[in-house]
C-alpha cells in the first residue's frame, strides 16, 4: 500500500499511515486506500465527510 500512497501524492495527499497495511485497506491521515475486486480506490475523508454535509456534490 505504500508504493500505491506514493503514486497517488504520497504524502502531500494522504499525509502519515494511521493504521497497519492490510490486504484490503490502509487509513492515513486525511484518505485510505482501499483494494476491492483487484482495483485500488484512493477516497479523500474530507471529501467524504463534506459530502455528507451536501457541502459537496
Amino acid at each position: 500500500m505504500l508504493q500505491a500512497q506514493a503514486k497517488h501524492g504520497g504524502l502531500a495527499t494522504l499525509g502519515y499511515p494511521l493504521s497497519p497495511a492490510s490486504a484490503a485497506q490502509q487509513w492515513f491521515e486525511r484518505g485510505r486506500l482501499e483494494q476491492r475486486d483487484g482495483r485500488l480506490f484512493l477516497c479523500l475523508v474530507g471529501n467524504e465527510e463534506l459530502q455528507a454535509r451536501g457541502w459537496l456534490p
